[in-house]
């Protein structure tokens, strides 16, 4: 009898054990995570960020970004970024049913949706919260799905974003050694800089080692009156000048300044530039209103970025 007793005990530990296995199992497969579907960052096109009703969108045209429709040039190397955050997204972790999504930052007023499209097909879809604490992932709800799941990637800060924070702020761009002349006007006059062709050579002594005079087949440079101007000056200027970036763009977009120029540089080469700076509209403010040849639109440079030009300018503007 005891050993009966022993036998339907035993059958029954057997059959709660299967039982458990069976709906354990079927409980994972209730959780099995999503599969987003392959998107080839090459094949994106176009992106759509929203954020609290405002929408950003960027679309790629002729091989670059664009911001739609005002047709600013966007940010490459940040528009980059988020491709790729598009392409490399992946579901790691289910967080919750409950559809309490404050806590998450995927609430209404909170949450960032990005839309990615390749062609006219929209590939992916997914809202942005919170970033997770102390790992590379955040807080993800993909389109269609109520539920909470970790995505890959810092998703937050490279999402989080106005349309001034992507647009493309190089205000000049070109190689200097295209460069032939510099002009530089200032309220105290205009000095003309020219490159120059040594074909002679300099006998260098003691004396004259450190003459910035150039020697047989290089070049150097001279002002109006055909005076040698140090070279090293010069190519820090264009240096400077060969990518600059202002800071933000300002609001207007036509018309002219209410101020006469602080300093106008001109340079001729294969493809003409100018950049024209202005007085700063308050005595405490730090940055300097200007415009260039390359963006239609005006904007500020910091003052930091203007001091380093205006000291290298001086030392080219001295008389010799």
């Amino acid at each position: 009898m005891k050993l009966k007793m022993e036998h339907v005990i035993l059958a029954a530990v057997i059959i709660g054990l299967s039982a458990y296995l069976v709906l354990h199992r079927a409980d994972r497969t209730h959780y099995r995570l999503p599969q987003l579907p392959e998107i080839k960052r090459q094949d994106i096109s176009k992106l759509e960020i929203t954020h609290g009703g405002n929408a950003l969108v960027v679309e790629k045209k002729a091989g670059a970004w664009q911001i739609v429709p005002e047709g600013y040039a966007a940010d490459g190397k940040r528009i980059g970024n988020m491709v790729d955050a598009v392409a490399d997204l992946a579901v790691t972790a289910l967080v919750s049913e409950s559809r309490q999504y404050e806590r998450y930052g995927l609430d209404d007023e909170e949450r960032i949706t990005v839309k990615a499209w390749t062609g006219s097909h929209l590939g992916r879809e997914f809202d942005v919260g919170k970033e997770v604490p102390t790992r590379n992932h955040a807080f993800i709800r993909l389109a269609g799905d109520d539920r909470v799941f970790h995505g890959t990637g810092i998703l937050r800060s490279q999402f989080d974003v106005t349309l001034d924070d992507v647009r493309d702020k190089t205000v000049l761009s070109f190689r200097a050694g295209d460069i032939e002349t510099v002009t530089i006007t200032r309220k105290t006059g205009t000095t003309v800089l020219h490159r120059v062709n040594s074909e002679e050579p300099v006998e260098k002594t003691d004396e004259t080692k450190e003459d910035t005079t150039p020697g047989p087949g290089k070049t150097g440079w001279q002002d109006a009156a055909g005076n040698t101007v140090d070279e090293r000056i010069v190519k820090r200027l264009l240096s400077t000048l060969s990518s600059l970036t202002c800071e933000s763009f300002r609001d207007e977009t036509g018309g002219t300044d209410r101020h006469e120029p602080l300093m106008t540089i001109t340079l001729k080469g294969p493809q003409n530039e100018e950049l024209t700076v202005y007085a700063k509209e308050t005595d405490e403010a730090d940055r300097y209103p200007a415009r260039s040849s390359r963006r239609a639109c005006p904007f500020y440079l910091h003052d930091y970025r203007y001091d380093s030009l205006a000291s290298l300018a001086d030392e080219l503007t001295r008389e010799p």
